[in-house]
């Protein structure tokens, strides 16, 4: 009995324990044997950039807007900057920051250490806001360490509501039956006093 001949495999594959980006690409794999030789089809090698860490978490407590800073050991400069969607007046800027309304960002640093700090701004809630929900607004930061951005994480929505709309009561007076009657009829005019007291109750 005639033994058929071993197969002698070579395989091409990445010798690196960590691949970078440019070794992206297809690979095969060559069989060889004393019949002949044969390729396998291309497989696709992906390399995945490195997911980034975020240092700094976004705190909400309306109208205070706090970003929590914990740059990673050893780094040399960071900065941070938030933006507020739609725009709006910004108040009670912490660390020197400054705030660009063109833009509508708020700009913390360049911090030359790598101390963590709370830096914090306020949001200027419009005037007026009496029912309901008023204002809606959205944030979208970036910090960079030492040249390398990362987004901001946490909280990313402040939303402004007034009070619901007022409960209003009509006064009543008890007649000498014991049953109780509005104070003012209808025709009565001032001389009871159409006003009804009204209390709200927040939904803040």
């Amino acid at each position: 009995m005639q033994r058929s001949p071993r197969a002698r495999r070579h395989w091409q594959h990445v010798h690196h324990s960590a691949v970078e980006p440019t070794q992206a690409g297809q690979y095969s794999v060559l069989v060889l044997n004393d019949a002949g030789s044969v390729t396998s089809p291309g497989a696709t090698l992906t390399v995945l950039d490195e997911p980034t860490i975020s240092f700094v978490r976004r705190e909400i407590a309306r109208p205070t807007v706090r970003l929590v800073a914990t740059p990673p050991a050893g780094v040399s400069v960071y900065a941070v900057e938030d933006q507020v969607s739609p725009t709006s007046a910004i108040d009670n800027i912490s660390h020197g920051g400054v705030f660009d309304p063109a833009t509508g960002k708020v700009k913390f640093g360049p911090f030359y250490d790598a101390i963590p700090r709370t830096l914090s701004y306020a949001v200027i809630i419009p005037p007026g806001c009496l029912y309901g929900r008023c204002a809606t607004y959205t944030f979208a930061g970036t910090a960079s360490a030492d040249g390398v951005d990362s987004p901001i994480a946490g909280d990313d929505v402040m939303v402004v509501v007034g009070l619901h709309r007022p409960i209003c009561r009509q006064p009543t007076v008890k007649s000498r039956s014991g049953r109780s009657r509005p104070t003012a009829q209808p025709g009565d005019g001032a001389k009871h006093g159409q006003s009804r007291p009204c209390r709200f109750r927040s939904i803040m």
